[in-house]
């Protein structure tokens, strides 16, 4: 049986690999006739593309920065078929992103380089910082959105506590849309159709109201397509797609030195909650009960096909999502001064039947809103003769979030044994967060930088509770209010040399934070306690160079970690004796690895790209009565991540031209619970995507035939268990094979 499964393995293995054989091969086929035929200019100049970034708050060259960073042009987003922020984890090596096991396909949970955030409770602070133009999102809700009309995605690996600050212990995702034109009108319409009866729209248009003072642009998104999962008992789809989104800029260039960006987006989803599969079904005690006294719970509810379910329960996603964002940068001499302005407002409403049966084991509704004001000022420049870079800071948050939960677990044990367990947890928490800092890099000397960076950060939670038994009308928690307040300092320090004008290496010591918090599943009155910020000091060496004459990239970054505080469940008593669960700051860890990213365009119309990323993570001490042990694997954190991507643009003459792509990535096995479960655990698997782009000479027009996830594989993308106490285990799996045909014009 064991030869048998590793035979198919293999099979499917030497699949893949065949079709990307076969595109190549399709592609040197398609090449040879017309080799002679290109044009000869583009064949001179032919390299890899310079993108600029603003990891650090100032404009900069992507190799010119001493941080480990993945960017992605707005043409690196469509090439890669990235449609959605979750899919940018894809093409970052040691980097993890997914839907919320339990929060549904916009709850996103990030994970980099082993750190990151495993709930969606808005008690529950993320690991990974999202920023959009500047603007930072506190709540993983609503984090996974439609990717509009968008210049780059920079991802920044590691603690960028000194100019990012809170909750960027583990990095940032920073997301920069395009700037309407000051000089031109545009526009572009793209439909794309595909399997499961997909049709979406985007479309943008701008233009110049006053040349070279005032501009407007606005962005539409629509995505609607069935469910690929099935309830087999109502005929119910899951994880279908039905969303809707707008962008609209004006920008204002007051004067040469003064520009303004009035900015607006919202999002609205109406949609079947994601398709979750039931994996196992435990001997819980709850189980047990219910066998005995109602009806059986057992494994004829696991289905053998991972897209049906035997549920016929709650089946919403709901989101609504806006934003306002004023941005003023005024700049004088060789100083800048740069004002961020926003607020963003969230309601988000689902319904779940994770247990996978008919019967009521357990039904969920969570009712979630949201607002926030941020203002963050910068004020950057040069000086000594453009020897010395720096930047200065200040930042304010104020949030306010609320959220219900309504679950049913086991009513029917109510009359039978009048066991209540069925509960409504509201909560609410106001934040208040303020910050200053300041880097600066200086040239000790030609080619040698010496960068320092410090930010003190005071914050400040207040957290509402109530847990109510709506069937007893009993308060197991009275609506009960706590308080607490925590201060961090951020350093930063790092040298950087030149070794070459195209080599440079670097070496970097910082620090980072993530905030504390409440505990947002308490049972009790007890468990409703305060836990502190997770620390974390990351050491790094890194290479950046480009080789013979541009054609050749290759970046490299080594990394150590210290990681304390890190918070986790835990099971105590208190002074009677009686069991408290609670999150405290339980264990200690190290993570140590590295990155590789090579890029190659070795001949005219041909890039090549890999790129790998290995981690050793471990937990070095746990405390007692914690949920993991020292021998636990960090959740959503696999040992090796890699991909692959390769195209090819064939002159077609009066045609145009055909650019053939294929992608490939893989991922090694993921526990995405740190209870290591196998229910949980997603041994390691590769998703292979395709697709061919007819376009003329002038660029106005294409046609894009794609396929994703080309040898079906089955994966989960995200995983919970519960059997230690409601009794089963439920996973999200993965898109199935999907073909698509796009249609662009530009004007």
């Amino acid at each position: 049986m064991k030869d048998q499964t590793q035979r198919i393995a293999m099979l499917r293995h030497c699949r893949g690999v065949s079709l990307l054989a076969l595109a190549a091969g399709f592609s040197a086929l398609l090449a040879d006739p017309v080799q002679a035929a290109p044009d000869a200019a583009n064949d001179e100049h032919f390299g890899i593309e310079e993108i600029t970034v603003t990891a650090r708050k100032r404009e900069e060259k992507l190799q010119d920065t001493p941080v480990s960073i993945v960017a992605l042009s707005g043409e690196d987003i469509a090439r890669r078929q990235i449609v959605s922020l979750a899919d940018v984890g894809q093409h970052a090596p040691n980097v993890q992103f997914h839907a919320s096991g339990v929060g549904g396909r916009n709850s996103g949970q990030a994970f980099i380089r082993g750190v990151g955030q495993s709930d969606y409770l808005l008690t529950t602070d993320p690991g990974i910082g999202v920023y959009v133009d500047g603007v930072y999102l506190a709540r993983s809700m609503g984090s996974i959105f439609d990717l509009v009309d968008i210049e780059r995605i920079e991802v920044l690996r590691g603690p960028q506590g000194t100019l990012y600050g809170k909750n960027t212990i583990g990095g940032a995702i920073n997301i920069v849309s395009t700037k309407p034109s000051l000089t031109e009108a545009s526009g572009m319409v793209e439909g794309r159709v595909g399997r499961f009866s997909r049709l979406d729209v985007k479309a943008k248009a701008e233009v110049p109201l006053i040349a070279d003072k005032l501009a407007a642009k606005v962005a539409l998104s629509t995505r609607d397509a069935e469910g690929f999962g099935t309830r087999l008992l109502t005929g119910e789809e899951q994880g279908s797609e039905n969303s809707a989104a707008v962008q609209a800029s004006l920008r204002w260039k007051a004067d040469e030195d003064v520009e303004v960006m009035l900015s607006f987006d919202k999002t609205r989803v109406r949609e079947t909650f994601s398709q979750v599969h039931l994996e196992e079904i435990s001997e819980a005690p709850l189980v047990g009960l219910y066998n005995m006294f109602v009806a059986p719970y057992d494994a004829s509810y696991i289905t053998e096909n991972p897209y049906e379910s035997y549920a016929t329960g709650g089946n919403r996603n709901d989101l609504d999502v806006w934003g306002v964002n004023g941005t003023l940068e005024w700049s004088f001499g060789n100083t800048t001064l740069k004002s961020i302005t926003a607020y963003r407002h969230l309601k988000s409403v689902f319904e779940t039947d994770p247990d996978g049966s008919p019967l009521t084991i357990v039904d969920e509704r969570d009712d979630n809103r949201q607002r926030q004001f941020t203002q963050e000022l910068q004020l950057s420049g040069t000086s000594f003769d453009d020897r010395l870079k720096w930047v200065v800071g200040a930042y304010y948050l104020h949030e306010n979030a609320r959220g219900a939960i309504d679950v049913l677990i086991y009513p029917e044990l109510l009359p039978v044994i009048g066991l209540d367990i069925s509960r409504r947890i509201e909560a609410k928490q106001i934040t208040r967060s303020t910050s200053l800092y300041g880097q600066a890099s200086y040239a000790l000397a030609d080619g040698l930088n010496a960068t320092l960076g410090l930010r003190y950060t005071h914050e400040k939670k207040r957290y509402d509770t109530s847990l109510y038994l709506p069937f007893s009308d009993v308060y197991l928690i009275d609506p009960t209010r706590r308080s607490q307040d925590w201060n961090s300092v951020s350093p930063r320090f790092g040298l950087d040399y030149r070794l070459t004008p195209e080599v440079m290496v670097y070496a970097s010591a910082a620090s980072g934070f993530k905030s504390g918090g409440f505990n947002g599943r308490s049972s009790t009155a007890n468990e409703v306690q305060p836990y502190a910020p997770e620390k974390l000091w990351s050491y790094e060496l890194g290479l950046k160079s480009d080789w013979l004459d541009n054609r050749l990239r290759v970046n490299l970054a080594g990394f150590y970690n210290d990681y304390r505080d890190i918070q986790f469940m835990l099971s105590t008593a208190d002074e009677d004796g009686v069991q408290v669960v609670v999150v405290q700051n339980a264990a200690k860890a190290r993570v140590m690895g590295a990155e590789l990213e090579v890029t190659a365009a070795p001949a005219p119309r041909l890039l090549l790209s890999a790129s790998a990323g290995l981690i050793d993570a471990e937990f070095t001490d746990v405390a007692a009565g914690a949920a993991i042990t020292t021998a636990s694997h960090f959740a959503s954190t696999p040992k090796f991540s890699s991909s692959v991507s390769a195209e090819y643009g064939v002159p077609l003459g009066d045609w145009g031209t055909l650019t053939l792509r294929g992608d490939y990535n893989y991922r090694s096995r993921i526990y995405y619970e740190v209870n290591n479960l196998p229910a949980v655990t997603q041994n390691g698997y590769g998703l292979l995507n395709l697709q061919a782009t007819l376009e003329p000479g002038d660029g106005r027009y294409a046609l894009t035939l794609a396929m994703t996830n080309v040898t079906d594989k089955r994966y989960k993308s995200t995983a919970v268990s519960t059997l230690d106490s409601l009794g089963f285990a439920s996973a999200q799996y993965g898109r199935p094979r999907e073909w698509s045909l796009t249609a662009r014009v530009r004007f």
